[in-house]
């Protein structure tokens, strides 16, 4: 995750994704495999950062850590 999206609010983000998905998709479009590249890693990034959020939120909401939420399933032994 790239420490420069962690300031930006969540509409900026939203707002960042649509912009560096159409940089990406006109890339795609005119065959330029290196820009291609350079912004799937740009837009990956930035769903990285608004999944880690709603990940943290939902567990904010639950009265958990992210680091507590459900998604390790292994059986706990007491």
């Amino acid at each position: 995750m790239e420490s420069y999206y962690q300031h930006l609010d969540m509409q900026c983000l939203l707002d960042l994704l649509a912009e560096e998905t159409e940089k990406y998709t006109k890339a795609f479009a005119q065959g330029d495999s290196t820009e291609t590249a350079y912004y799937r890693i740009k837009v990956n990034n930035i769903i990285a950062e608004i999944n880690y959020r709603k990940g943290a939120s939902i567990s904010e909401i639950k009265g958990e850590t992210p680091l507590d939420s459900p998604s390790d399933t292994a059986p706990s032994t007491l």
